[in-house]
């Protein structure tokens, strides 16, 4: 029992010093880079494993050609807003186009002629992509340039004020929602 609590002792003051420990100086932004593949990498890892977090990637008709990823929030967009403006576009016109197409202009390009959606922002930094992607955006982070697309699909989960649930799916689906308003 004695060693139990010594045990826990130290392990307690390991805790405390660690969260005692100031932040670190925020860091300059971060730019995106030109290899989707690291920019995904990183996302993965600030953002983590979380089941609320959809990456989808779109390979151009090529093999070994360009790629894109989308990057959204369950539970914080309105995924009707995605798959009718941003995912059935993509995957109808802009796969012709794509492999001829300079780099460069692949931004404005997706921006101004294939996607269909009100609010379109152009990013360059993982902040902007973190802040947008927990903020209920769609961010699309495309192959060879080092710019990212912000697409404004914010959508919140509603009820009908009349629709009566068990207490238990009430439970629920409160928790649900305050998490993801915790986290935004």
């Amino acid at each position: 029992m004695r060693m139990a609590r010594s045990i826990m002792k130290r392990w307690l003051k390991r805790q405390k010093a660690v969260y005692e420990q100031p932040l670190p100086p925020p860091s300059e932004k971060q730019p995106l880079s030109i290899d989707i593949n690291e920019n995904v990498r990183i996302i993965q890892r600030v953002i983590g494993e979380s089941s609320d977090i959809v990456m989808r990637t779109i390979r151009s008709k090529k093999d070994g050609g360009r790629q894109l990823s989308v990057i959204y929030t369950d539970g914080l967009v309105d995924k009707e807003t995605i798959q009718h403006f941003i995912l059935q576009p993509l995957l109808t016109d802009w796969r012709e186009q794509w492999e001829d197409m300079p780099r460069e202009e692949a931004a404005s390009f997706l921006k101004d002629c294939v996607l269909h959606a009100s609010e379109v922002k152009e990013i360059t930094t993982f902040d902007d992509v973190y802040f947008h992607v927990l903020s209920g955006d769609t961010v699309m982070i495309i192959d060879g340039t080092a710019t990212a697309l912000a697409i404004g699909t914010r959508g919140w989960q509603e009820r009908n004020v009349m629709q009566r649930l068990p207490s238990w799916q009430v439970f629920f689906y409160c928790s649900y929602i305050n998490v993801l308003i915790v986290f935004e």
